[in-house]
């Protein structure tokens, strides 16, 4: 929001003179915004590497004095399923599936914050990042989210140590994070005042 293209916010108040007369008095400033930057450490990564993702946006920078952290939404319905859904057999023997449960919200494993609404194209308002493989943009989640931006994602997969639909940090096979919320990841500023912000989650060796 620039002055120069008449968008910058204007203060504007009325100085009464020892005359009687009011003087408007007026000042304006620029918000200037910047053009954010994601990228990973590496080129490629096998099943158990280490993936930092590095984000450079000082507009996510909100507070000069404090280390900004941004964390992931969790799912709150794990065993929820779309109506008209046909369990399997292994589905229905964990015992927490519920075929016309409430969906996640559409912010769910992503960066970002629940309950903001949706884009036009279906996309969370409240997502500011989310991790997603293959061409088909599968977000990598363990839960149903109800969007046109998220059709793969109509259920869970992963059971824990009881049988039931779990969401952790170690529910696949060889014991990595279900989901992108799962692994603990959140968007740490480096220093305060940087507007760098960085986070770690492993390649996992399924996928929901």
């Amino acid at each position: 929001m620039l002055q120069s293209e008449a968008r910058a916010p204007q203060v504007t108040y009325y100085d009464l003179g020892a005359d009687g007369v009011q003087t408007q008095v007026s000042a304006q400033q620029d918000i200037p915004t910047h053009t954010g930057v994601v990228s990973f450490d590496q080129k490629t990564y096998k099943i158990g590497d280490t993936v930092t993702i590095t984000v450079n946006d000082q507009d996510l920078n909100t507070n000069n004095d404090l280390i900004v952290i941004y964390t992931a939404v969790t799912p709150q319905n794990i065993g929820s399923f779309p109506t008209g859904t046909t369990l399997t057999a292994a589905q229905t023997a964990a015992g927490n599936a519920v075929v016309g449960g409430t969906p996640n919200d559409v912010a769910t494993d992503t960066i970002g914050k629940i309950n903001l609404g949706v884009y036009q194209d279906g996309t969370a308002f409240g997502r500011l990042l989310d991790v997603q493989f293959g061409q088909q943009d599968i977000r990598w989640s363990n839960a149903y989210i109800a969007s046109t931006a998220t059709t793969q994602n109509t259920g869970p997969c992963f059971t824990g140590s009881t049988g039931a639909f779990a969401d952790g940090n170690a529910e696949t096979k060889a014991g990595f994070a279900s989901s992108f919320s799962a692994t603990g990841f959140s968007l740490v500023e480096t220093a305060a005042g940087s507007g760098i912000f960085t986070g770690t989650f492993e390649v996992p060796d399924q996928l929901c």
